[in-house]
């Protein structure tokens, strides 16, 4: 989950939240899984209020070892924005891609990138794409120091913004 604000001398300029829920069944012995997520967003500065959307489909481990992670899903699923132009559900895909690096001891890379294509429309699509680069402040009490950048860019905004970046550094503790 994230949440996102600022205010600034020119007002607010940011206002938004996510809330996303993932889970994975693995086959034994095999490479291959399957997936149901579900997802919650908020933004003040998008044409709709909230969305909401669910996928499933099958996954696949590319590597897996002590130290790198390589991951793709494929699925499908449905979306629906309230509040916006547009507040009926629509067919969703789903291709999503996820690597993760230990760097050292203390240190580890991330990048993910999901690609939503309409499945009515093939002109519309949106992705989300992230990257961080975290820190081990702490090992003693898991204090972690992560960094990185987001990006969600949207073919059909309906007047909002087509690509959204945050840049962000943390303080989080993990138990």
């Amino acid at each position: 989950a994230t949440y996102n604000y600022s205010n600034g001398n020119a007002g607010v300029s940011e206002n938004e939240a996510r809330v996303t829920a993932r889970n994975d069944w693995k086959f034994d012995d095999s490479k291959w899984f399957t997936f149901v997520e579900g997802q919650f967003d908020y933004d003040e500065f998008q044409d709709w209020d909230t969305r909401v959307s669910v996928f499933g489909g099958p996954g696949y481990v590319w590597v897996e070892n002590d130290k790198q992670r390589f991951m793709t899903r494929v699925g499908a699923g449905a979306t629906r924005e309230i509040g916006g132009a547009d507040n009926a559900w629509r067919a969703e895909g789903l291709l999503a891609a996820e690597y993760r690096r230990q760097l050292t001891e203390r240190q580890v890379v991330n990048a993910s990138a999901e690609a939503y294509p309409d499945l009515g429309d093939s002109r519309n699509w949106r992705i989300q794409s992230r990257a961080t680069w975290e820190v081990m402040v702490d090992p003693e009490v898991n204090l972690m120091l992560p960094d990185g950048i987001e990006n969600e860019y949207d073919t059909d905004p309906n007047g909002a913004q087509r690509s959204d970046t945050d840049y962000f550094i943390l303080l989080s503790w993990t138990y």
